[in-house]
């Protein structure tokens, strides 16, 4: 089965948001039932209104027919009476089984009820006539109903009695106190059913505000957990990482990484070993070949120093090969050959049979010692070089492209030694040489696999701050949908949510930015540090609270500017944010000390206690908590990876409660390649 831990990130990330979207959109549907069921009380409340204000006026209109005898205004209030009549169909189309829907719409519609407002409502008493507020509702609209039509039958009535002058003062009076009465019963019925309705609100509103905060705090801590598990995930197997690399730094080679994942980081993690492995046999082979060397080398010397003199050319260089022969013919893995100072072979050892093809008879005082050499290095000079070298200073070493007796080239390391006689007389040149074909692939597959390393280092710090923004843009809309309903524990969980995700992505162009400190070429010119350290102070713009004071005698010399800026910038902005003031000083001063300048920068800050001196410059390392002080701790890992690059060193000399002073070595003059 799949494991969690085993999916990409990208995955991940997608359920994440795939999880986020569902709950968000729960929420939303739950908000628009919410919005709904309001519009329908509203709509309800506002029929209310229409029917109360329709039954005041009808009842009016009727006792002033009562009085006046104008047929018109009996009309009116027949004209009137349609209202609370058409709701009474409307109620009646709502209860049929199954319910009249066009009939309801055509009573809410006489009744002036909006049209928008139409499917709302009966929609409403379908769903919660169950309900017990909307149920006692409904009755009470009942009992509206059978007294309106009380009302209706006493209007007809009056109307009987008066148009056809049957009817007395004192009947008419009668009439028109039952009227009155059941004007006053109606008023009764109208303000208990919107009481109810109000009650049914109230109830409604309580459940929903209570689903909707349930549905607010799954989604806020659904995106916390997910957000913490996936960091803490990526922060494990970066610090795994780190170790490793921190091993590797001292050309420890006995730990790798553990792959604890089949994702980007796993990965990463594969690569790295992979690297590691290379790294450890290049190392290991590139050693034992030096050791190799050096030892033959040496005993050559010694034994070229005890060659007797001949008195005649011929018996010299025969004396030498004889003596030669005995000691080398054993090594294989070695070229070695001598010749006179002409270059005509005199000894070729079976290490020169292997790595060239010829034997010792084709070669042996027959052949000069250019047909190793290739044609180009003939014609350019570069053969004849090396040997005028070791004619003048003794000894003379170099990579040469090497040929074959069967035309095949070939890369190779020669170190060539002028041999003298007891008065020091030149008598020709014994050659070292090993093909390092082999170890020059391997140094360009290093070459190539730490080009391959920094490239995916980038992606892979790319592709894990997109999550990152990902996360940092779900907290933010989640605090801002939900802005009015969170509590403040939960806004500041999200705030810190937040923090945390910005403090990760720091982390992670930490660890990118110390990962290419030396591995870039340098661009030499000439720099002012006087200047430069006015740039520094003018980007990282300090409080007129802090004074920074520099020394007239800085330096021009010719270095790399960038990485002296980074190195001031660095220990310049750990003066002022860990100073424990609102004001403070900063004097950054220089003397010149051998081949190196040594500078220093001095804060009168809190100080630093000794048993943290180390601690200071390893990575990740912090004096004080993170959510005190918002710090990767690779800052000063920087610094001293930088300054080491370049040959100096870095020290701090500190007591608590009496600042600290920062002195760092930087090179007068730039190494040579």
């Amino acid at each position: 089965m799949l494991r969690f831990r085993d999916i990409s990130i990208a995955k991940k990330l997608f359920i994440i948001m795939a999880i986020m979207a569902v709950l968000i959109t729960t929420e939303l549907v739950a908000l628009s039932f919410t919005i709904k069921i309001f519009s329908a009380v509203r709509a309800y409340v506002g029929g209310e209104g229409l029917w109360s204000k329709a039954q005041k006026d009808s009842a009016y209109y009727l006792i002033k027919y009562a009085y006046t005898r104008d047929e018109q205004d009996y009309q009116l209030y027949l004209h009137f009476l349609k209202v609370p009549l058409s709701d009474h169909q409307a109620r009646l189309a709502l209860i049929k089984n199954p319910m009249d829907y066009d009939g309801a719409r055509q009573g809410f519609l006489g009744g002036r009820i909006h049209p928008d407002d139409i499917d709302g409502i009966i929609w409403f008493f379908s769903t919660f006539n169950r309900i017990y507020y909307i149920d006692k509702a409904i009755k009470i609209w009942t009992q509206g109903d059978s007294l309106m039509n009380e009302f209706l039958q006493q209007g007809k009535q009056l109307y009987l009695s008066i148009s056809t002058h049957h009817v007395t003062a004192s009947e008419i009076e009668t009439q028109l106190s039952r009227i009155d009465n059941l004007n006053t019963e109606l008023t009764a019925v109208e303000d208990e059913f919107s009481y109810t309705l109000g009650e049914a609100s109230r109830w409604l509103e309580n459940i929903i505000f209570k689903l909707l905060i349930s549905l607010a705090v799954t989604v806020e801590f659904t995106g916390i957990f997910l957000t913490i598990m996936i960091s803490l995930e990526i922060s494990r197997n970066i610090n795994a990482m780190n170790k490793v690399a921190k091993k590797i730094g001292k050309f420890d080679f006995s730990e790798r990484v553990i792959v604890s994942s089949h994702d980007e980081i796993g990965q990463l993690a594969v690569s790295f070993n992979t690297m590691i492995n290379e790294l450890e046999k290049s190392s290991c082979s590139l050693e034992s070949s030096l050791e190799e060397q050096k030892k033959i080398s040496a005993q050559l010397s010694n034994r070229t120093l005890s060659l007797e003199i001949q008195k005649s050319k011929t018996e010299i260089e025969r004396f030498s090969k004889n003596q030669l022969q005995s000691i080398l013919e054993g090594s294989i893995e070695y070229a070695i050959i001598a010749t006179n100072l002409e270059g005509v072979i005199l000894l070729w050892n079976e290490g020169a049979v292997r790595n060239y093809g010829y034997s010792a008879d084709e070669v042996v005082e027959k052949e000069n010692i250019w047909i190793i050499s290739t044609p180009k290095d003939i014609q350019s000079g570069i053969a004849q070089k090396i040997f005028e070298i070791a004619l003048q200073e003794g000894k003379a070493e170099g990579i040469f492209e090497r040929i074959r007796k069967d035309g095949s080239h070939f890369t190779a390391s020669a170190v060539i030694s002028l041999r003298c006689d007891e008065e020091g007389r030149p008598l020709g040149y014994v050659l070292i040489s090993k093909d390092i074909t082999k170890q020059i692939q391997l140094e360009e597959q290093l070459i190539k696999n730490n080009k391959e390393l920094e490239e995916f280092a980038y992606i892979a710090s790319h592709d894990l701050k997109a999550p990152l923004r990902a996360i940092e843009r779900l907290a933010s809309w989640i605090e801002e949908d939900s802005a009015d309903t969170l509590e403040d524990t939960s806004k500041k969980n999200l705030a810190l949510l937040r923090q945390r995700v910005n403090r990760m992505s720091n982390l992670i162009n930490g660890i990118l930015q110390y990962s290419r400190v030396g591995r870039m070429g340098l661009q030499i010119h000439t720099v002012d540090t006087k200047k430069l350290v006015q740039e520094v102070i003018d980007s990282l713009n300090p409080s007129r609270n802090f004074h920074i004071r520099y020394s007239d005698n800085l330096p021009t010399l010719q270095t790399d500017d960038i990485p002296l800026s980074q190195v001031f910038s660095n220990l310049i902005s750990n003066g002022l944010k860990h100073h424990h003031r609102v004001t403070g000083n900063i004097e950054i001063d220089v003397q010149s000390l051998g081949e190196f300048y040594l500078f220093s920068v001095k804060d009168d800050g809190p100080g630093i206690e000794p048993e943290y001196h180390e601690k200071i410059f390893q990575i990740f390392q912090t004096l004080k908590s993170k959510d005190e002080l918002e710090s990767t701790g690779i800052g000063l890992s920087i610094v001293k990876k930088i300054i080491e690059s370049q040959g100096g060193k870095i020290t701090v000399d500190s007591k608590k409660g009496e600042g600290t002073v920062f002195y760092f070595t930087w090179p007068k003059y730039p190494e040579k390649d």
